[in-house]
């Protein structure tokens, strides 16, 4: 209605999305809290852009109802605000079990807010510099450099390391389990008002319907696989330290 919605801190650049007008909201100071929903990224995507905190929720802890698909992990609910404190007020009353929810967590929210008194001596951290050859590999990031992360998490008495788990397959089944959740959850909806709809979701829908039993046995064969590979690598880290600067570039 106002055209598109820019970051706060350079109007020439992007805001991120899906989120970003609640982002953008946070960071002007339009509103203390906003909630959303993640699939991709679209919590931690436009805080991480705004200079704000989004959190996307491990599957159940955040009941959604109603729900298309109601047994699918893929895309959650969860808070964002302008500081840790708040993300941890707001998850408080977004949290808690829903019978309503096959994959409700019976965990009450106020558990949230409660502060660890937990030291990091000792705790082994995984630096994960290289996962950007894995953000290469789709044409999306190119990450520069040892992280500042590292050298704070290292200052708390982490033990970081330099490793990558084995992220072979991802990206197709992401696409796969998104398609599947489009079609599930929004086709219906958009029946006959394609017209009025952004091509991004026909393209999602389109690929939904072109899905073979074949190609569908495959890649959730694939997810099971590349979920036993993460367990396997968490057993020995307990953190990730990601990179916190990041250098954009087109797509080829």
């Amino acid at each position: 209605m106002f055209g598109a919605t820019l970051n706060p801190y350079d109007l020439t650049k992007t805001c991120g999305g899906s989120s970003g007008g609640a982002a953008v909201a946070l960071a002007c100071g339009m509103l203390p809290i906003a909630d959303g929903s993640d699939m991709g990224g679209s919590l931690r995507n436009p805080a991480s852009f705004c200079n704000v905190v989004g959190l996307r929720t491990s599957p159940g802890r955040v009941p959604i109802w109603p729900a298309a698909a109601a047994w699918s992990p893929l895309s959650v609910d969860g808070p964002m605000a302008r500081s840790v404190a708040d993300v941890a007020l707001l998850l408080s009353a977004m949290a808690g079990p829903d019978p309503r929810s096959p994959i409700a967590l019976g965990d009450a929210g106020r558990r949230s807010r409660r502060r660890s008194a937990a030291t990091f001596s000792g705790v082994r951290d995984r630096l994960v510099d290289a996962i950007s050859a894995a953000c290469r590999s789709i044409g999306r990031v190119e990450t520069v450099g040892r992280t500042r992360s590292a050298r704070v998490f290292e200052s708390l008495g982490c033990h970081v390391e330099d490793a990558e788990p084995d992220f072979t397959d991802f990206d197709e089944v992401f696409k796969t389990l998104r398609a599947m959740a489009f079609l599930t959850g929004v086709a219906d909806r958009v029946g006959p008002h394609r017209d009025q709809v952004k091509d991004t979701i026909l393209w999602e829908i389109e690929r939904g319907e072109r899905l073979t039993p074949e190609r569908s046995r495959e890649r959730r064969r694939n997810a099971r696989e590349l979920y036993h590979r993460m367990r396997q690598f968490m057993e020995r880290y307990e953190f990730f330290v990601l990179p916190d600067r990041a250098r954009s570039r087109r797509s080829t």
